[in-house]
């Protein structure tokens, strides 16, 4: 756990990853090695503002309690290191030893003033992922371009395969590779119907249904232009024969990963333990992440989400599930379990981040649920609104507008996070999950529920996050 300074300084995220003094955006090279979580990510090494781009470090035992390190791939006069990902190459396929750690990283050169030139090259470690080494032999994929950037690279079958896109053309490209080095096109994916200014991050994996068959997920980042504005994540279920991604038209088969506004850049863990989809997304939006105030630290990620699939193939419905990943949850601080028409304040002892607080809802005739938990929603008709977020001094363009989600039906669950500086709602177990930062000033504001046109069944149950 990494919280800190307060009580008059500013109080860093105690169970969510942030970097010691530097900028953090982008996860990268998400790999489980050696019994440790390995965090890679976008970082500027010199400042707090995005720039100089290189590869941060970091590594978990358990995804709550963080050790930061030194840089692991640095800029240098030729190339700044942008997104990508990481492999364990077993048997050496690359020539860098066998069990070699592999980085495949977009290499960006030049600048909008003489031009933008991006390509795909490699960086290995022996050490088990903390001395990278360029390869000599980079780059090992040109496409000629300025925007085709942030490599997922994954084994299927006897071969490596490449997930990356074209960013401003809204084009995922698919490429395979026996050696890490040599690369073949194999297919494009393009949707029309979603198209934006820029495409990112694409990630491509396979969840098992309900009956064990096979359901292939492809994650795009889209900026700007998201569901609620600036950034977010996308997900298609669909098919994938080793060569084409075939997208579902299946009801749920497609749709946006959170339904809040500072969930970005996700992707998943290389070797998660237990055949486990292990996601982690920037805690951000790129429509004001430059403008926010920055702390001695700028930036933060989610807290990692597990992914699996509802239903199944043969029945035609099928949904994605995101669950937080097991949180250090200590003893109960709070419960209320009853009738509720009026208010009903949290004590001020279990109103404290970092927490787990559980509420289930049965509204019955109420005609509206007022929840206050460092943001404040409102449960109105079948709709969930996130109101406004103030308490900052100055609130950047569009970090104050208020957010919406469809929640139909009278009895709901939701389980919320809530750190130093966010909250994230996870809805009927991870049907829909809701991610916002949330200001200093409102965490601090009173605790809770109020219900109009009641009574309701409620219950609520608060835990110290530890």
């Amino acid at each position: 756990m990494q919280g800190g300074a307060g009580p008059s300084g500013p109080v860093r995220p105690a169970i969510h990853y942030s970097p010691a003094a530097t900028w953090l955006n982008d996860p990268n090279g998400l790999i489980f090695h050696n019994s440790l979580w390995h965090l890679y990510y976008q970082t500027n090494p010199r400042g707090l503002t995005w720039g100089n781009m290189s590869w941060g470090h970091a590594t978990s035992p358990d995804l709550a309690h963080w050790t930061e390190h030194e840089t692991a791939i640095s800029l240098d006069e030729s190339e700044e290191i942008f997104s990508g990902s990481m492999v364990c190459d077993e048997t050496g396929s690359a020539g860098f030893g066998a069990g070699a750690l592999v980085a495949i990283y977009t290499s960006h050169r030049g600048t909008p003033d003489v031009g933008v030139h991006q390509t795909q090259a490699l960086a290995w470690s022996t050490d088990g992922g903390f001395t990278f080494h360029k390869f000599a032999g980079n780059p090992v994929l040109d496409r000629d371009s300025a925007d085709f950037r942030d490599p997922k690279v994954f084994r299927h079958g006897d071969r490596w395969l490449m997930v990356a896109v074209e960013a401003v053309e809204n084009v995922v490209v698919l490429y395979a590779s026996d050696d890490l080095r040599e690369w073949e096109l194999l297919s494009e994916f393009r949707d029309p119907t979603a198209a934006a200014p820029t495409w990112e991050c694409p990630d491509l994996f396979p969840l098992l249904d309900a009956r064990g068959a096979a359901v292939w997920v492809l994650i795009l980042s889209v900026n700007p232009e998201a569901l609620t504005g600036g950034s977010g994540t996308r997900y298609y279920l669909g098919d994938f024969d080793g060569v084409t991604f075939t997208p579902s038209a299946d009801p749920g088969a497609q749709g946006w990963l959170d339904q809040g506004r500072d969930y970005y850049a996700a992707v998943s863990f290389f070797d998660a333990p237990d055949d486990r989809r292990v996601m982690i997304g920037w805690m951000n939006n790129w429509e004001y992440a430059n403008a926010l105030p920055s702390q001695p630290w700028a930036m933060q990620m989610a807290w990692p989400r597990e992914l699996s699939i509802a239903g199944s193939v043969s029945r035609g419905i099928r949904r994605l599930i995101q669950t937080p990943a097991p949180l250090p949850t200590g003893p109960e601080t709070f419960s209320f379990d009853g009738s509720l028409a009026g208010d009903l304040t949290i004590p001020a002892v279990a109103a404290t981040a970092p927490a787990l607080v559980e509420v289930e809802i049965e509204r019955g005739g109420a005609s509206l649920v007022h929840l206050a938990i460092g943001l404040t929603f409102i449960w109105e008709a079948d709709t969930l609104t996130v109101c406004p977020r103030i308490g900052l001094p100055e609130r950047p363009a569009g970090f104050d507008r208020a957010v919406s989600t469809p929640l139909p039906g009278d009895s709901h669950r939701l389980s919320i996070i809530v750190d130093h500086g966010s909250v994230e709602v996870f809805i009927d177990g991870g049907h829909t999950v809701l991610t916002q930062l949330c200001p200093p000033a409102l965490l601090a504001s009173p605790w809770a529920l109020r219900v109009t046109g009641g009574p309701v069944q409620i219950h609520v149950h608060t835990r110290r996050l530890v």
